[in-house]
């Protein structure tokens, strides 16, 4: 190319929306191809069968980005719904529990107990992690190792840096110092 070469070109592409194949009669440069995501790097002479090989590979890579694109469409349809309720697996069955009225979570070893509003509570074989990944933040504050609490229960935070809050039913839970900044952001 006179003004420059295939990578100056590319740089100037912000998004390849295609796919590449590098031929050029020098080898040095095939590590930096493959860095733009080339397909296949053919040096000249180009070998006929190795170029319906790249061009094969560059149609079985659509497919795949097609597939790619089906992924993140059904993330995002998904991801659109709110979650509204959970699933509570007991000893005895499934209780389901809309999340305005789960009033806490705590741990107990790999177990959790869930506080609901009604004053009803459920031992769940899921862990604390898996409710802090589950519910929705800030609404659910993990507050110490060993509690998340539902920030609209919280009635009062109390001073100093071990104070708990205090929820509506008059549970005082403690708060770690070191996540104490961020729950009063929250609030």
């Amino acid at each position: 190319m006179e003004d420059g070469t295939g990578f100056d070109l590319l740089d100037q592409i912000p998004v390849l929306c295609f796919h590449v194949v590098f031929t050029t009669a020098h080898n040095d440069f095939a590590l930096r191809a493959f860095r733009y995501n080339a397909i296949d790097y053919l040096l000249k002479p180009v070998d006929p069968n190795h170029l319906v090989s790249a061009v094969r590979k560059a149609q079985e890579s659509n497919h795949v980005a097609d597939l790619q694109q089906q992924v993140a469409e059904l993330i995002r349809a998904t991801s659109d719904k709110t979650l509204d309720r959970i699933t509570i697996r007991t000893s005895k069955g499934l209780v389901f529990a809309q999340l305005q009225d789960i009033v806490r979570i705590e741990s107990c070893c790999n177990y959790s107990f869930v506080y609901l509003y009604s004053g009803e509570r459920h031992l769940d074989a899921r862990n604390l992690r898996e409710y802090e990944e589950m519910l929705p933040h800030p609404d659910f504050f993990r507050v110490h190792q060993s509690f998340i609490v539902n920030t609209v229960f919280i009635h009062k935070l109390l001073k100093g840096d071990n104070g708990p809050v205090v929820l509506r039913d008059g549970a005082e839970i403690p708060v770690s110092r070191r996540r104490r900044d961020a729950l009063e952001r929250v609030l």
